[in-house]
């Protein structure tokens, strides 16, 4: 099916359009506004099943099943297309992506659907150079790599009351890298191997709020933020079992961690800070049942930790360690390790 300049208000539904060929899609649209699709099944073996060019803006793709098999392709995919809105739709490629927001689609809307991924070189979502797209009640699963990446010139997009999984050691459940003020709220995030959330280079301003972010993973991290400034995770439950609940490493400078809990039960710190500065742990609260509670190392300097409780219950473990860290600051906070320091 392909919609072309100047196709509007055109509707399809109870249909099915399956093709397999690179270049060929089940439904393309190009300039083409105010379409609806319902209650369809599209697929291709080759290539994207669903494809909106430059100018489709305003379609509607509802109750529908949306299918890639081909490697690399996404199930869906939106470039420099506009206010768009998918709902209630499965969209997968377990050898791709599900869905792919690429070159200024923007001000899009992904609601109560599902993206499947199942390649570690690959994602459940994708969002690059895209701004204002929201995901609210999505199901985001990746079981061998990312589940979703907001990437390079990826700004204001939100992501709200939604799951994403992934079983990827070398993964992230949530990656974002290079973007800006986005936002994940009231969200599930987990990693049954790796990391579970993560902030890379370039990431600042962005926003993780009253969410969920587990790891699984033997010396992962629930919250792993990387050369990445001026992030706030606020009223959030960062839990690392058998890892690190929160890392802020290699120039993680300035975030903001506000009433928040960091959790953790294994032999790495629940909260770890090195070679970062002047980040502010707020009114949050600490806890490790078997290492230390808290570490400061290697040239960490100008962090505060203030109106909160660090605590580490295990023999010989440390509340709070300091290692080649300095200019720290704890304030109006309580430190408590019963059977260590």
């Amino acid at each position: 099916v392909q919609l072309l300049s100047g196709s509007t208000k055109t509707a399809i539904s109870f249909s099915t359009s399956a093709v397999s060929g690179i270049g060929k899609y089940a439904l393309y649209l190009n300039n083409a506004d105010s379409n609806t699709v319902t209650r369809s099944y599209l697929s291709n073996s080759a290539d994207a099943a669903a494809r909106f060019e430059a100018g489709s803006d305003k379609n509607i793709l509802s109750l529908s099943t949306v299918t890639s098999s081909a490697d690399g392709a996404s199930a869906l995919y939106f470039n420099g297309s506009d206010s768009n809105t998918v709902t209630g739709s499965y969209l997968i490629n377990l050898a791709g992506t599900g869905a792919e927001l690429l070159s200024g689609a923007d001000y899009n809307l992904i609601t109560q659907s599902t993206m499947v991924s199942n390649a570690a070189a690959y994602r459940a979502l994708y969002i690059s150079g895209s701004d204002s797209n929201t995901v609210t009640g999505g199901y985001l699963k990746n079981a061998a790599g990312i589940g979703a990446w907001l990437a390079s010139g990826s700004d204001r997009n939100t992501i709200i009351l939604s799951t994403i999984t992934t079983g990827g050691a070398g993964s992230s459940a949530l990656y974002i890298a290079g973007s800006a003020t986005n936002t994940i709220t009231q969200s599930y995030v987990i990693n049954s191997a790796g990391d579970a959330a993560q902030f890379d280079a370039g990431a600042s301003s962005n926003t993780l709020d009253r969410s969920t972010f587990t790891t699984l993973g033997s010396g992962a991290s629930a919250l792993r933020v990387t050369n990445a400034d001026r992030n706030m995770v606020i009223d959030a439950w960062l839990r690392g079992p058998g890892g690190t609940a929160a890392t802020l490493e290699a120039g993680a400078d300035r975030n903001l961690v506000l009433r928040s809990s960091m959790v953790s039960a294994g032999a790495f710190p629940a909260l770890y800070i090195t070679a970062s500065a002047t980040n502010t742990i707020l009114q949050s609260y600490v806890f490790n049942s078997v290492g230390d509670g808290a570490l400061f190392d290697a040239e960490a300097s100008s962090n505060n930790i203030t109106r909160s409780s660090v605590t580490a219950t295990a023999a010989g473990v440390s509340a709070l360690r300091l290692s080649n860290a300095a200019i720290n600051l704890i304030v109006d906070s309580r430190l408590y390790g019963p059977a260590g320091y």
